[in-house]
C-alpha cells in the first residue's frame, strides 16, 4: 500500500469518527429504508408553530460522498476540461433507485479504496506533467532555474521547490476543496511537500504526490456538513455546497462562496433566486429527475431487451428515451409551466430511432426535434415516453407489475406492501386460453393473499399494455384485442391517457414530488416533522395556483427543512 493510501484510510477513519448520523437506518436484504412512524403529537405543534424541540434533519453533522459524476465535475472545476481520466471510480451505491440517498449511506471498502487511490494517482501525473496547469495554479514555476523533472536537486534548489511546490499544492487544495486550508491542513501540506522532495526523485514527483493526497483527502471526496459551535447553525460552507448541489449539481461558485449573510433569510433568499436564474439549472434539474426516476438505468437498456423481438432496438435507444424524458422535464420547468402538464401534454421530443419507436415523422435535421403527438393516440405526456415504458418492462414482455410500482412509489408515494414471505409471485406462461397479461394475472387478482399488493400496481398497469415492452403502440396482444381498463387506487380508469389526467390532478402528485426533491437536495430521509412540513408546503403552494418544478424548488430551499434555522430566529420560514 502506497502511502497516499495509507493516508487516505487514516483520514477517512478520523473523520468519520468525529461525526455521528442522524439516524440508524436497517437497511435490509434489499437495502430498503422504512419510513418512520409520525408522532401525533407532531402535526398540532406545527400547526400551532410551537416547533423549537422538533426533530431537524439539519442538525447533525453527516459526510456525504461525491457521486462519480460529481468527482469527475469537482476536478473539471478545478482544473479545466483537459484533465482527463481513464481509471474506474467505485459503483455509486442504489438505495431506493436513488444514488442520492446512497452518498450518505456509502462506506469505502478495500477494493473502493484501491480504485479511488489509482484515479487520484492518474489525475495526479496528469496534472503535474501539464506546465502550464500548474504556472495557473503559481506562476513561481517558471521563476526556477532547476530543472522540474531533474533527480536529487541540491540543497539550495531543494529549499526553492519546497517554497513553489507548496505554493502550487496549497492553490490546488483550495480548489479542490472549495475553501481556505485551515492552519493545521496547511503545515500538514508542508510536511507532505518536504517528504516527498526527500523520498522521490525529482520536483514533479514530489507534486504529484502531494495533489494525489488531496485528491484521496476525505475534505475532497465528501462533503462534510459541518455546524458553529456556538449557534450550532450550519457553517456558511455547508450551506453553499447543500444549495449548489441542489440546484446545480456542482461545487458551489464563489460568490456563493464568499457570500456572508447566509444565515439570514434575505441573504439566503437572494442566493435562491440567483441560482435558480443561472444556466447551471438546466444541468441540476437534469441530474435530480435523473435519480428520482432512475433513468440512469436507461445507459443499459439495449442489452437488457431482446434484439431478435425489437427490430428498431440500438444501443443509442436507451440514451435517446433519457434525453427525452429531460429535456421534457428541463422544457417545463424553464417555461415554469404547471406540474400536471408534463403528464398531460401531446407532444414528444424524438430523435430517429424514437420516431421509429412511436410511429412519428423523424426530425428533418440530426439530433431532436418536438413532435406533435396526435389526439387518437394513447401515448401522453412522461407515461406514455419510452424511459418509463421500457424500464419499467420485462426483456420480451410487459409488466403491469412493475409500471404501477412505479407509479405508486415514485409519482403518489404509496407503495404497496411487500409480498408475505413464501408466497408464489411468477405468472404463468401464455395459453391458448389465458392469451393475455390481463387473463394470466387473474389468479394474482382472485387470490385474497396476493390482491392485496398486486392489485392496486396491476390495476394500473394494464391501462398501459396498448404498449409493449419496447413502448411500442398496439392494439392486440396475441390475435386477442386488448382491454385497457384499470384502477387508480379506487377509481376506475380506461386506458392510459384517462389515467395520466387523473394522476396529474391527484394532490399526492405534489406532495410526493416535494418530498422527493427534499430527500435528493439533503440525501436522506426526512424527519416525520419534515415530512408534515414538506406535505404542508405542497399543499400552500397548489392553493396559491398551478405548482412548477421551479417554484418547488424555491419553496423547498427556503424552508427551515433544507436550510436549518435562520438567524432571525423570527417564526417559521
Amino acid at each position: 500500500m502506497t502511502l497516499t493510501r495509507l493516508l487516505w484510510l487514516v483520514a477517512s477513519v478520523l473523520l468519520a469518527f468525529s461525526c455521528r448520523e442522524p439516524y440508524q437506518y436497517s437497511l435490509g436484504t434489499e437495502t430498503t429504508i422504512p419510513e418512520r412512524e409520525l408522532d401525533s403529537s407532531v402535526e398540532s405543534n406545527i400547526e400551532s408553530e410551537e416547533y423549537s424541540d422538533l426533530k431537524w434533519s439539519s442538525l447533525s453533522t453527516r459526510l456525504i460522498r461525491l457521486t462519480a459524476p460529481q468527482y469527475i465535475k469537482r476536478v473539471h472545476n478545478a482544473f479545466g476540461d483537459q484533465v482527463q481520466l481513464t481509471s474506474k471510480l467505485p459503483k455509486d451505491l442504489v438505495i431506493e433507485g436513488s444514488i442520492a440517498l446512497g452518498t450518505s449511506k456509502s462506506v469505502s471498502t478495500d477494493r473502493d479504496v484501491e480504485q479511488l487511490a489509482l484515479a487520484a494517482e492518474e489525475l495526479a501525473a496528469s496534472i503535474s506533467s501539464n506546465l502550464s496547469l500548474i504556472s495557473s495554479l503559481h506562476p513561481c514555476l517558471s521563476e526556477l532555474d532547476s530543472d522540474y523533472t531533474s533527480l536529487s536537486p541540491s540543497p539550495q534548489e531543494r529549499a526553492a521547490w519546497f517554497s513553489c511546490l507548496s505554493s502550487v499544492t496549497e492553490s490546488a487544495a483550495q480548489r479542490l476543496w472549495g475553501r481556505e486550508l485551515d492552519l493545521k491542513e496547511w503545515e500538514q501540506t508542508y510536511r507532505i511537500i518536504g517528504r516527498g522532495l526527500d523520498l522521490l526523485k525529482s520536483p514533479q514527483e514530489a507534486l504529484t504526490f502531494a495533489l494525489s493526497w488531496l485528491l484521496q483527502s476525505p475534505h475532497f471526496l465528501y462533503r462534510v456538513e459541518g455546524y458553529e459551535r456556538d449557534s450550532m447553525r450550519p457553517t456558511s460552507t455547508t450551506l453553499a455546497e447543500r444549495l449548489s448541489y441542489f440546484f446545480h449539481d456542482s461545487p458551489p461558485d464563489s460568490q456563493l462562496l464568499s457570500a456572508d449573510d447566509l444565515h439570514h433569510y434575505e441573504g439566503w433568499t437572494r442566493e435562491v433566486d440567483r441560482l435558480l436564474d443561472s444556466p447551471q439549472l438546466e444541468r441540476g434539474i437534469r441530474s435530480i429527475f435523473n435519480d428520482l426516476w432512475a433513468l440512469w438505468r436507461l445507459d443499459r437498456l439495449h442489452l437488457n431487451k431482446d434484439p431478435e423481438l425489437f427490430e428498431h432496438l440500438s444501443a443509442q435507444i436507451g440514451a435517446s428515451a433519457k434525453e427525452e424524458t429531460l429535456m421534457s422535464v428541463w422544457d417545463s420547468a424553464e417555461a415554469q409551466r404547471p406540474l400536471s402538464t408534463l403528464f398531460t401534454q401531446r407532444r414528444a421530443y424524438i430523435d430517429r430511432s424514437l420516431a421509429a419507436v412511436y410511429q412519428l415523422p423523424a426530425p428533418s435535421r440530426e439530433g431532436f426535434d418536438w413532435a406533435r403527438i396526435s389526439e387518437d393516440s394513447q401515448r401522453v405526456g412522461i407515461l406514455g415516453q419510452l424511459s418509463f415504458l421500457a424500464l419499467n418492462a420485462h426483456p420480451t414482455s410487459t409488466s403491469s407489475t412493475l409500471r404501477g410500482f412505479f407509479v405508486l412509489d415514485k409519482l403518489l408515494c404509496v407503495p404497496p406492501p411487500p409480498p408475505p414471505s413464501g408466497v408464489d409471485t411468477s405468472i404463468p406462461e401464455p395459453t391458448p386460453d389465458r392469451p393475455t397479461l390481463r387473463d394470466r394475472l387473474e389468479s394474482h387478482l382472485s387470490e385474497p393473499s396476493c390482491a392485496g399488493c398486486h392489485r392496486p400496481m396491476d390495476m394500473i398497469g394494464l391501462t398501459f399494455e396498448g404498449f409493449d415492452s419496447l413502448a411500442q403502440e398496439r392494439q392486440e396482444e396475441r390475435g386477442v384485442a386488448l382491454d385497457l381498463s384499470g384502477e387508480l387506487l379506487g377509481d376506475t380508469v380506461y386506458g392510459p391517457v384517462e389515467l395520466a389526467e387523473k394522476i396529474a390532478d391527484d394532490p399526492r402528485l405534489a406532495s410526493c414530488l416535494t418530498r422527493r426533491l427534499f430527500r435528493y437536495g439533503r440525501a436522506l430521509h426526512e424527519t416525520a416533522e419534515e415530512r408534515v412540513l414538506m406535505e404542508r408546503l405542497a399543499s400552500e403552494l397548489k392553493h396559491e395556483g398551478e405548482l412548477s418544478i421551479k417554484s418547488l424548488l424555491r419553496a423547498i430551499a427556503l424552508s427551515e427543512g433544507f436550510h436549518g434555522p435562520y438567524a432571525e430566529q423570527g417564526g417559521r420560514r
